[in-house]
């Protein structure tokens, strides 16, 4: 069964075609991507809990999250009020988004055929993902939500109730305590041929025998790789301190006689102990049977655990915990992907309140926008461009009204370039998606009403396509929102029908607007065609705004508010004569060349 859902989603919602216009894969980018690290805090950067294991290519699953639910506007009213309510419960719980934001689990399942590193590798994904879950349960809020209340449920549920869960539990419990190991085999101690000092031992495969904590016991065969242990045994360590120990306590030389034996050595509590048995002759036996018999001798062993520790066991322990327990881990993989789905959730909503709480830290005004069920309404007090945020000190970013309803919702703005009107509408082009993704907005107060889509006609070079003329791509762009827009629609048009001659521009661009009018879309024009003046103003439902701008001199100053009304003024003539590019400024070039170049000059 796979966790219940945190964001909810309504089926059959359309993707925003264009983000990019506006700007909301910047804001998006910027908040998720863990490649960024917005104001040095690092809520960008984070270590990626779904990684290679499960997710092909080297995107980051949870910015393709976020990037899916914003750009995918939510139309169910019930549901944005859901997301907000989610969010801002992880808002209020630090301690739930620092665990969200840390936790991992290792990327990739091992594949190659060390058990050992098979072993290690599906160990710590079991071992986070148990831990994840348990402290993940922990920290999750009682909530009234009913989608974070369902999703708390099944997690707690999951952690004291779960068998599956308990299992892990108990397994990773005898892989993670000490347990008991007794290691048994024969040997034969002799003179090496070439030099009598040295001694060499025989030994053939030994048993190895583990009892876990839980009262399981696992047994194999260690064998012999050239000459010596493949589970790393020391067994020439043990060999020689049975062989000395014998000589000492029971006065028999196992070298001078080759005397062969057997070595049992047990490993408990962080102990070494061990007996060697090795076989004598019983003469009373053997004289009254008139046959060879022989009799048992036993010594205790004492290990000098210089010579001789426990470490000196783990990889027989961690071989036969590896041979009980591995395939039961891998059983774990489909658990984990399911976690993972979860986690992908947990961390978008983790980034999003961090990046949130730290805006508010710094004093940047956001607010968590009220939803309302009327058609074509919003209204924001004091909206900012969140991109502006990282591009510019707080007191320099300049902040708008925005009171758009049913009744009027077609806007025409004007005024001089560089002055604000492009940026006022990605304003609220951002606003809007990520109102409906349920995440605050860049503002003081907000109002919105869910939209079906946000449509833009935003002309960029990299747009054209090899052959075409700017104007055949605005119109090709123009005839597309006819087709899908509805009146449920967010339209925002920068600068429509100016590829072409400007009489022309002009008839086009009044036919656009009226046309998008009979929609009943909130639609957004910034133009320099004042004739698009009169239109809105013919309209019913249209209105002008202007980029209000203030002379001091000669010298035209940029306020970027945007204000009810129209504009008339342009900054061409301005800019023309600011950058010495008027017939004043022209002539006197000229002039100038005349006088040092001796150019010659037609009167």
């Amino acid at each position: 069964m796979r966790f219940p859902r945190l964001v909810r989603q309504s089926k059959g919602l359309q993707r925003i075609p264009n983000p990019e216009d506006f700007a909301l894969d910047d804001v998006v980018n910027d908040i998720f991507s863990r490649d960024m690290d917005k104001f040095g805090s690092g809520t960008g950067k984070f270590r990626d809990f779904v990684e290679e294991g499960h997710y092909v290519g080297d995107g980051n699953r949870v910015l393709d999250y976020a990037q899916n639910i914003i750009e995918h506007p939510e139309t169910d009213t019930d549901a944005i009020k859901s997301r907000q309510e989610v969010l801002q419960s992880f808002m209020a719980h630090p301690n739930l988004v620092e665990l969200v934001l840390n936790k991992t689990i290792i990327r990739t399942e091992y594949y190659g055929s060390d058990w050992s590193r098979k072993f290690d590798n599906r160990l710590e994904r079991g071992e986070s993902y148990l831990n994840f879950v348990t402290q993940l349960s922990a920290e999750l809020p009682e909530s009234q939500n009913s989608d974070l209340n369902e999703f708390r449920n099944y997690v707690t549920e999951l952690v004291s109730r779960g068998e599956r869960l308990e299992s892990l539990r108990q397994a990773l419990g005898d892989i993670q305590k000490a347990g008991k190991l007794n290691v048994k085999t024969k040997f034969l101690a002799e003179q090496n041929y070439w030099n009598k000092k040295i001694t060499d031992y025989r030994w053939q495969n030994s048993s190895v025998q583990g009892i876990f904590s839980s009262g399981k016991e696992r047994s194999a065969l260690d064998w012999k790789d050239y000459s010596k242990s493949e589970l790393g045994v020391p067994y020439e360590n043990l060999f020689a301190t049975a062989v000395q120990q014998v000589k000492a306590k029971s006065r028999r030389d196992l070298v001078y006689w080759e005397t062969p034996a057997e070595l049992e050595v047990n490993v408990d509590e962080g102990k070494v102990t061990g007996k060697v048995t090795y076989h004598k002759l019983d003469l009373v036996r053997t004289l009254l049977s008139f046959k060879k018999k022989t009799k048992p001798v036993v010594t205790d062993l004492e290990f000098d655990l210089k010579e001789v520790s426990v470490n000196d066991f783990s990889k027989a322990m961690k071989y036969l915990k590896s041979e009980e327990y591995s395939d039961f881990l891998k059983k774990y993989d489909q658990d984990i992907t399911e976690f993972v789905d979860a986690v992908v959730e947990l961390r978008y909503l983790a980034i999003a309140a961090d990046h949130f709480n730290k805006l508010r830290e710094q004093g940047i005004p956001t607010a968590m926008p009220t939803i309302s069920k009327a058609d074509n309404q919003m209204c924001v007090r004091n909206l900012v461009e969140p991109n502006l945020v990282r591009k510019l000190s707080l007191g320099d970013i300049v902040a708008n009204e925005v009171n758009t309803k049913a009744s009027k919702n077609l806007y025409v703005i004007t005024g001089p370039n560089n002055n604000g009107k492009t940026t006022y509408m990605n304003a609220l082009g951002i606003a809007q998606a990520m109102g409906q993704a349920g995440l605050m907005v860049s503002a003081q107060e907000a109002e919105i009403s869910p939209r079906d889509n946000i449509f833009t006609h935003y002309i960029r070079p990299g747009d054209l396509v090899a052959g075409e003329s700017r104007y055949a791509h605005e119109l090709s762009r123009i005839k597309e929102i006819m087709k899908r827009a509805t009146g449920n629609s967010l339209i925002l048009m920068d600068e429509p029908c100016s590829g072409t001659s400007p009489e022309d521009a002009r008839q086009e661009a009044d036919a656009v607007v009226r046309t998008v009018g009979k929609l009943g879309a909130t639609t957004y024009v910034a133009t320099h065609f004042h004739n698009l003046i009169d239109t809105a103003n013919e309209l019913p439902y249209g209105g002008n705004l202007h980029c209000v701008t203030n002379t001091e001199g000669n010298e035209l100053v940029y306020t970027y508010n945007i204000k009810e009304g129209h504009s008339n003024q342009s900054n061409g003539t301005y800019l023309a004569r600011k950058m010495g590019a008027d017939r004043v400024g022209l002539d006197s070039i000229l002039t100038e060349r005349a006088e040092k170049e001796g150019l010659q000059l037609r009167k």
